[in-house]
């Protein structure tokens, strides 16, 4: 038996699984990339921490469509203006037939002649049907805003008689009756508007109907049931200065503004007697004052401001002003800045800058008449104080009207200027 003992140095028939040193040694298989010393890829994950899931991303801030935030007048008055608009022109709802008037309207004012552009009566009013509509809204909401933020400025006394949204203690009420019976009969609100039209008196209407719920126009069943005199009590004295005669279509508009809304044929008696109009009879009262503003003298205007503080409009005024003169533009303004009383307001609302214009910017031409800044090269005067404060600078404000309004023609959405000053 003794052949059969294995020998100390013999080698095993088959070698061992498990020796790495043998030849035969199977080859391991390869490492996973996660498993991989020092790997550090998109899918490393660190052995042995915890996998904390990434929060998800926070949602995004809700984007304001652009100029829905100045939409200070109720959508409700904006349509009711634009309805004014259509019963004083019943032709705007002729859309194919105003094209061609329009047409020619808007060539005559791409070239910087308005005279030709409103000379004829259609042409005065399919501006007012295709721009003036669109421009009251625009301006009826800043006005607003403006008295809103200037809340405590006693210009805006006679605006802040009496407010429907106040919620007062009838206590309360009653003590301050006396005061708001005062303030009611004060002076009406002196508006002043340079290059001012139709657009103009409707915008104005807005903030009377806006500030004042005692300004509504009353139905003829509240006229006769009620003796009060509100309706006689004046809001709001605006005189417009212009060379072009709007004076057909500001009486035409001032009267849409007085009456009730055109209702259908249709309508029952009831119906046609409690119909409102848009304002009181005697709210507002415009008049149009005719002359040149490049050529008018000092004395022209200081008549036409007056005497007492007043709200000042320059609405799509001084750009076009300028481009027919800078220096006559700057001497209206300087003419402006010696006329007008303390606590005056002046609202400037043109066009946004176009890049690559030609010619000085508004907002250079404003700083110089109103702030005293000097040209570029000039050293300033010390000690010099300006006339006027600026209180609020608006160069890209998106301007538009409230969505989902009815009118034949569509309203656009506009950049434009805005700056307020109040004379020192």
């Amino acid at each position: 038996m003794s052949k059969y003992v294995r020998q100390s140095k013999s080698l095993p028939k088959h070698p061992k699984l498990s020796s790495s040193d043998s030849p035969f040694a199977p080859v391991p298989a390869p490492v996973k990339p996660r498993e991989r010393p020092g790997w550090s890829g998109p899918g490393y994950t660190k052995k042995g921490g915890i996998h904390i899931p990434r929060p998800p991303p926070p949602p995004k801030p809700v984007v304001v469509p652009p100029g829905d935030e100045h939409q200070a007048l109720e959508k409700a008055d904006q349509q009711l203006l634009l309805d004014c608009v259509r019963k004083a022109f019943p032709r705007c709802e002729e859309v194919e037939a105003f094209k061609e008037v329009l047409g020619r309207v808007e060539e005559a004012m791409g070239k910087g002649e308005w005279e030709v552009a409103l000379k004829e009566t259609e042409m005065r009013e399919a501006w007012v049907v295709k721009w003036g509509a669109e421009r009251a809204v625009w301006f009826a909401n800043l006005l607003v805003k403006v008295v809103e933020t200037l809340d405590d400025d006693p210009l805006f006394a006679i605006l802040r008689g009496k407010r429907g949204n106040d919620e007062e203690d009838e206590d309360e009420e009653e003590q301050k009756a006396e005061e708001n019976d005062d303030e009611d009969d004060g002076e009406p609100l002196k508006v002043v508007s340079f290059g001012g039209g139709p657009a103009e008196v409707l915008a104005l209407g807005g903030v009377i109907r806006h500030f004042r719920p005692d300004a509504h126009g009353k139905s003829k069943a509240e006229l006769e049931s009620s003796d009060s005199s509100s309706d006689d009590r004046q809001i709001i004295d605006l005189t417009l200065t212009n060379n072009i005669n709007w004076t057909r279509e500001i009486k035409t508009t001032h009267a849409a503004l007085l009456s009730p809304p055109t209702l259908s044929k249709y309508a029952s008696a009831s119906a046609i007697a409690n119909s409102t109009p848009y304002l009181a009879k005697s709210a507002l009262e415009p008049e149009l004052c005719r002359f040149s503003a490049l050529e008018a003298s000092q004395e022209e205007v200081a008549e036409v401001v007056g005497e007492e503080a007043a709200l000042i409009t320059l609405f799509y005024t001084v750009a076009d002003l300028a481009a027919s003169s800078v220096a006559k533009t700057v001497a209206l303004l300087l003419k402006l800045t010696i006329a007008a009383p303390r606590g005056s307001l002046v609202v400037v609302f043109d066009h946004a800058e176009v890049e690559g214009k030609k010619g000085y910017p508004l907002r250079y031409l404003l700083d110089m008449a109103f702030l005293g800044k000097k040209p570029s090269g000039e050293d300033e005067e010390e000690g010099a104080k300006p006339a006027w404060k600026m209180l609020l600078a608006d160069e890209e404000r998106v301007v538009k009207a409230s969505e989902g309004l009815r009118y034949a023609l569509e309203l656009e959405t506009k950049k434009a200027q805005v700056y307020v000053f109040r004379r020192l």
